[in-house]
């Protein structure tokens, strides 16, 4: 199903989600190095919490300016290894904006990836992608709460497994490109989460 709700982000956010399908689809090889410093400047102080459950823990693929593909504009992403149908949560508190499930598990086409983005009171936008076919549980134009459940992970979109790609951006100019932004984790330890081929575990958050 593939539903607007604001036209603002009508046309620029397919192109953004395209965008992201192109540049973010992605595992680490096997080998991963430890770590994805090539230039980011860490964001230290935390306004979001980990996408996924408190008590549950998942090993992050790719982290911010990664060798393979988060660069650029695309340099603030992160994707985790998870199994499909886990739970994904919001992150920060928002309204739904765009909706996107109506694409199947495990095609590897590069444009058909489900996604919710959810906006932000400063302007930001934060995108959970590669969600499962039909995984979404919010409505388009909700409002949502730090931690409510929004959908079900899944394996869309040109992938080599089932991941979650979580970023948070903000749009350039018109909003026809957007830009992604150093953020950080309060229920995390350490709250910078950089550290490829590791496991994070979401902590009790407040």
């Amino acid at each position: 199903m593939h539903r607007f709700f604001r036209i603002l982000f009508c046309g620029s956010l397919i192109c953004i989600t395209l965008f992201s399908c192109d540049e973010d689809f992605t595992t680490l090889t096997e080998e991963g190095d430890g770590t994805s410093d090539l230039g980011c400047t860490p964001n230290p102080d935390p306004e979001y919490i980990l996408p996924f459950t408190p008590g549950s823990s998942f090993t992050l693929l790719q982290g911010n300016c990664s060798s393979f593909n988060h660069l650029n504009d695309l340099r603030y992403a992160y994707d985790f290894a998870m199994p499909i149908g886990t739970p994904v949560i919001a992150a920060r508190n928002g309204i739904v904006n765009f909706i996107e499930e109506g694409f199947t598990d495990n095609d590897h086409q590069i444009d058909h990836v489900n996604v919710v983005t959810i906006d932000h009171i400063d302007g930001t936008f934060a995108r959970y992608q590669h969600l499962t076919h039909n995984g979404v549980l919010v409505d388009l134009g909700s409002v949502v709460s730090t931690g409510d459940t929004i959908a079900l992970s899944g394996f869309t979109g040109f992938a080599e497994e089932p991941i979650l790609h979580f970023d948070v951006s903000k749009c350039i100019g018109d909003c026809s490109s957007s830009e992604t932004q150093s953020i950080s984790f309060e229920n995390a330890n350490p709250a910078v989460v950089d550290q490829e081929e590791v496991r994070y575990l979401a902590e009790p958050f407040n």
